[in-house]
């Protein structure tokens, strides 16, 4: 009898060892085509983010189904399903959905960085939410995701010096994509460092500039037209005439919600850098020179008959504007509140 009870208890403990084993194999069991299946994922996220979809996301969510059932995976594998799906119910609003994800995802891991975004999204003050993501930096076992809701939580707290740094690094650390879709937010972060305002902001964001669009943002960012008026808040259609008189503005344009092309940018461009050299001949500099030769251009779409030749060809040469493609200048391509600010920038630092 005291051999069979030894025997027996051996025997149970090569089952139950066994059983661990398969166990520890079978959590552990995650290879890179699993890691792939979840960029998948994470990328229909994103497209819908881009093209607001909800195919893209009824598509992400039963693939993160599909994965659950399974069950051949590490805890932290599962913990990371369940917080795409949290990141899912948090896109749509469903706070329901984003707690039970949020109990799941602890259950599993508190290591992935799933465990502080859910966190974050359920926590209802800013400042709550930008802690809940600065704990999960330096305790979470990747920190793209978290890096980049950071930036744009700092964003919405006005610390754009904080929001353009998560963003690079949330770039260095995420597919392409992300960089794709969220760059227009890190440069304007980056220009609201200088001047956090609100009409700035709304400024910068403007995807098409007009005229009045490049007089206030001249106006509020620069010194560039206090020889004109010294009132930065000078509404731009006031001023219209007098820009003309002094050469900013071409007396083709009727009235400051014109758009203004790049061609206008130019032409303006070269009042403010002929102002700053003081140096009135830079206005005429290269199309005496092309006119009185009889020279052809030598920028293809830009002719030597047009009123913003020289100025063209001055910008370029000073590398504050560029040929886009290396030839061509593009004239009446549009600029964004972003692009324009940034040339206003190469003034700055050019003249200062």
């Amino acid at each position: 009898m005291k051999v069979l009870h030894i025997i027996l208890s051996c025997t149970i403990l090569f089952i139950t060892g066994c059983a661990t084993v398969m166990d520890n194999v079978i959590e552990t069991t995650v290879g890179k085509e699993d890691y792939q299946k979840i960029e998948e994922i994470d990328l229909l996220i994103l497209d819908y983010k881009i093209n607001r979809n909800m195919a893209q996301l009824d598509s992400a969510t039963t693939k993160i189904h599909d994965l659950i059932k399974d069950r051949a995976y590490n805890k932290e594998y599962e913990a990371t399903l369940y917080g795409l799906a949290g990141e899912i119910d948090n896109l749509v609003g469903n706070i329901q959905g984003v707690k039970n994800n949020f109990v799941q995802v602890e259950k599993r891991s508190k290591s992935v960085e799933y465990y502080f975004l859910l966190a974050a999204f359920l926590e209802k003050e800013l400042s709550g939410k930008i802690k809940i993501l600065e704990d999960g930096v330096l305790s979470a076992n990747s920190s793209g995701k978290i890096k980049l809701y950071l930036a744009l939580y700092y964003f919405e707290d006005k610390n754009f010096k904080k929001s353009t740094a998560c963003f690079d690094d949330a770039f260095d650390l995420l597919h392409r994509k992300y960089k794709e879709y969220y760059m227009k937010d890190r440069e304007l972060a980056y220009q609201l460092m200088e001047n956090p305002n609100a009409d700035s902001k709304d400024l910068l964001d403007t995807e098409i500039v007009s005229f009045s669009h490049v007089i206030r943002l001249t106006l509020m960012q620069t010194d560039f037209l206090t020889h004109i008026t010294a009132d930065k808040n000078k509404n731009p259609e006031s001023l219209l005439d007098a820009l003309k008189t002094y050469g900013y503005v071409h007396e083709s344009i009727k009235n400051t919600e014109e758009i203004c092309a790049r061609k206008d940018v130019a032409y303006f461009l070269l009042s403010v850098v002929s102002y700053l050299e003081n140096n009135p001949d830079l206005k005429v500099k290269y199309k005496k020179q092309y006119e009185g030769n009889e020279l052809a251009s030598p920028v293809p779409d830009v002719q030597v008959t047009d009123y913003f030749f020289n100025a063209v060809l001055v910008l370029v040469e000073n590398e504050i504007m560029e040929l886009p493609n290396g030839i061509h200048f593009l004239p009446y391509k549009t600029m964004s509140g972003i692009e324009f600010n940034e040339l206003l920038t190469k003034i700055k630092k050019k003249y200062y």
